[in-house]
């Protein structure tokens, strides 16, 4: 009795010292688009973003837009007219922002992602004095053997070693390579992964059928055009049709990207492909709930959050070989569009085989991919950083 009663005394003292220790921090991210914005930099940004606030940290969030501020569950949003990027120019007036920031005093400046305006107006700062630690997501440099970039990244390259902290969603995609080629500091780059909600209940549709699921925007990376002919060529080997979760584009905005090639395949007269408003609320979460096979074409990502959402749902997926896809569980990861509709008729007759891929990908994000725990780590990393000083301050006094 007297041990437990000690050992009691001695965690109590040592959550209360923890409770000490733990600053409220003032914090700064920033975004390309933002809430109520539809996207995986939104949605990463915003749940770490809400989550933080939640927690007593004062959390402001800056993205482009009309020169606006709003409070969104907790957080400060605020809007600048800025757009672009380095490489293919910023417009807008960016000394406004700047001039915010020194206002704000932050502790942390968090950048989400790079080849955008915000990251690439921080970028030139990293090795200068400032009074603020300074972090980047690169989320996987996704233009780096786009010639047009070449200038970019080779700014990047020197960029990179001056920031206090570097995260990355995997050690196994492109932006970890370069930042060690850049000379990056190895104490400054660390791996935070990404992460899903807990789910819907799973709803059987009960008619026979195996439902395929994808989930992006409009744009022709996503691969939309390659899910609807892939669902058509296993729906002529067994029952099967298909869904595309996707935020539809309005005005004269619907003509970029793939929606006009998605609104004629939507009416087709054989058609076994419809699309639903990415939208509304919950549309992806019940999508996913009600399908049995992600089937995911996209060209692009670095860590998409579909994926993980889907291992959430204990939803088996199938992917092309894009950012750390290879990594995650749950799922076949194919070369291309024959191996794409191979894998998906296989899983339409093996339900078998559907159910084990789910269960594994549900046991990974139960262990890697809950928003509480990422939360936690990136908590973790930027109250150790707002304990040090910066980068860039130590420089200016070395010379």
């Amino acid at each position: 009795m007297l041990l437990r009663r000690a050992r009691r005394g001695t965690l109590c003292r040592l959550a209360a010292d923890l409770r000490h220790m733990r600053r409220r921090l003032r914090l700064f991210h920033t975004v390309e688009r933002y809430a109520p914005s539809i996207g995986g930099a939104e949605r990463v940004v915003q749940r770490v973003s809400e989550g933080l606030a939640a927690r007593g940290h004062d959390v402001v969030v800056v993205t482009s837009g009309g020169r606006s501020s709003q409070v969104i569950n907790g957080v400060s949003v605020e809007r600048f007219p800025v757009r672009g990027n380095s490489a293919r120019g910023v417009r807008g007036d960016v000394g406004a922002m700047l001039q915010f920031v020194n206002e704000v005093a932050p502790d942390v400046v968090f950048n989400y992602a790079a080849q955008t305006w915000h990251a690439d107006v921080f970028g030139p700062l990293a090795a200068e004095a400032r009074n603020y630690q300074l972090v980047l997501a690169p989320c996987g440099f996704s233009a780096l053997h786009d010639p047009s970039y070449a200038n970019y990244f080779s700014r990047m390259r020197a960029w990179l070693p001056h920031y206090d902290a570097l995260v990355f969603h995997s050690r196994e995609y492109r932006d970890w390579t370069f930042a060690v080629a850049s000379d990056a500091p190895a104490d400054a780059m660390h791996v935070i992964p990404n992460a899903a909600d807990d789910p819907p209940a799973r709803r059987a549709h009960g008619d026979g059928e195996t439902v395929f699921v994808t989930v992006g925007s409009h744009v022709r990376s996503k691969g939309h055009g390659e899910f609807a002919a892939a669902v058509r060529d296993i729906a002529s080997q067994t029952t099967a049709r298909g869904i595309v979760v996707a935020p539809p584009r309005l005005g004269f905005d619907f003509a970029r990207g793939c929606q006009p090639r998605c609104f004629l395949e939507s009416l087709r007269r054989d058609r076994v492909v419809r699309f639903v408003d990415g939208r509304r609320a919950g549309a992806v979460e019940g999508a996913l709930a009600s399908a049995d096979v992600l089937l995911f074409p996209s060209r692009v990502e670095c860590s998409p959050l579909v994926i993980i959402e889907a291992m959430a749902a204990g939803l088996p997926w199938v992917s092309y070989d894009v950012g750390n896809v290879r990594e995650l569980f749950g799922g076949i990861v194919v070369e291309g569009f024959e191996e794409l509709v191979d894998a998906g008729a296989h899983l339409a007759r093996a339900p078998d085989e559907r159910s084990r891929l789910g269960s594994a990908g549900r046991r990974a994000w139960r262990e890697r991919h809950r928003w509480p725990d990422v939360i936690d780590a990136y908590e973790r990393l930027f109250l150790r950083l707002a304990g040090t000083e910066t980068a860039g301050a130590a420089a200016t006094r070395a010379r």
